[in-house]
């Protein structure tokens, strides 16, 4: 087998490829089998050796996949009976981004009264009339985008010249919670608009949010105060792990 598709039959009920593969059947015989997830009939898997496939995550969030691999090795061919199936157990490859978003309307007692300590904040509710909404959100950093993983214990070779500068989520891959974001926290992006990352030491990194507060006013031009804010976040070091969902809140 290389880089052999394995599908689902729903009518049988069963997992099905072609042409179909003998066992050898000696006392000294054993096999081991190697699987990714998705399929893609472009990777590269060496006829000898190590399955290494070759791997490049788009630039383009929404074309992200999760890709999970397993392994099954040193199999007893004598004392794998007919009707066996050989399992896998998968794990996921990549590390996984999400975000949450919730509006934090600071109010900062100057008064020197007794109300709250000054210089304390609250997070108020949103007042009447004022939505706040989301375009962008942007993760930085020196961030792989290709590399090589070892089915073999499922580990990376990323490719040192290949790294890209940031990967961005818009408008059309948010919730609605992005056309009106509430106090509490909400999740941001859709659930299949995650980015997939291959894994890194720890790096800078930071995150730049393009957003708008409009409150409606009748006294104004247009009907509405409308307040565009692109702001970036300090750099911060942070570790993407392979197998590991990570999610950003932003305030």
């Amino acid at each position: 087998m290389n880089n052999q598709q394995v599908t689902y039959n729903k009518s049988a009920s069963a997992w099905t490829y072609a042409p179909v593969k003998y066992w050898p059947n000696e006392a000294t015989d054993y096999v081991s089998f190697f699987a990714y997830a998705p399929y893609r009939e472009g990777f590269s898997v060496p006829a000898s050796g190590d399955p290494i496939i070759s791997f490049a995550v788009g630039t383009d969030v929404t074309n992200h996949i999760d890709l999970v691999a397993a392994d099954n090795s040193h199999i007893d061919c004598q004392k794998q009976a007919v009707n066996d199936v050989v399992k896998f157990t998968f794990k996921h490859a990549l590390s996984r981004v999400g975000f949450k978003v919730e509006a934090v309307m600071d109010e900062v007692n100057d008064q020197g009264n007794s109300a709250t300590p000054d210089k304390d904040t609250q997070n108020n509710p949103i007042a009447a009339g004022t939505t706040i909404s989301v375009q962008e959100v942007e993760l930085i950093g020196d961030f792989y985008t290709s590399g090589k993983l070892n089915l073999n214990g499922a580990a990376w070779t990323p490719d040192e010249d290949g790294k890209t500068r940031s990967y961005t989520l818009k408008a059309e891959d948010f919730t609605d919670v992005a056309k009106a974001v509430t106090i509490g926290p909400e999740v941001l992006n859709k659930n299949t608009e995650y980015m997939m990352l291959i894994p890194t030491q720890t790096i800078s990194v930071k995150v730049r949010v393009k957003y708008t507060v409009t409150t409606a006013d009748e006294k104004l031009e247009g009907k509405a105060s409308v307040v565009e804010n692109n702001i970036t976040s300090g750099e911060f070091a942070f570790t993407f792990a392979q197998g590991k969902a990570y999610t950003f809140v932003l305030h």
